[in-house]
């Protein structure tokens, strides 16, 4: 390791904002008012190599323990290549794995699990 951040204190920050993309923001369309709670960032760029645009979401979910990353790239030629679209996907990713009780299943084994341990 040649450089160590000391960023824990920015962190409250940072997860409060990408907490507000998500309710109230570029995020909205991955908010999930019956779900578990993402956080997470969109971007939007042309790529000029391609002769496109690039949208993107990055997100995790699970607050508490939070075991899941979940990023979405989009890639095309049209205005509707966004980083909100991107997070619309992502949003009916985390909708299907609360139908499929993912977040559940994953509360129940992480308190059953001894101090220390890890999945």
């Amino acid at each position: 390791m040649k450089q160590q951040l000391d960023i824990a204190p920015l962190l409250p920050d940072l997860r409060e904002g990408m907490l507000a993309a998500v309710m109230y923001g570029t995020a909205k369309r991955s908010y999930d008012p019956d779900g578990e709670q993402s956080l997470g960032k969109t971007g939007t760029c042309n790529d000029e190599n391609l002769g496109g645009r690039l949208g993107w979401f990055v997100s995790y979910a699970d607050q508490a323990h939070p075991k899941i990353v979940l990023v979405v790239l989009i890639r095309g030629g049209s205005r509707s290549v966004s980083g909100p679209r991107a997070s619309g996907i992502a949003g009916q990713i985390y909708h299907g794995l609360r139908e499929k009780n993912y977040f559940a299943e994953n509360a129940q084994r992480a308190q059953s699990m001894p101090a220390g341990a890890s999945q």
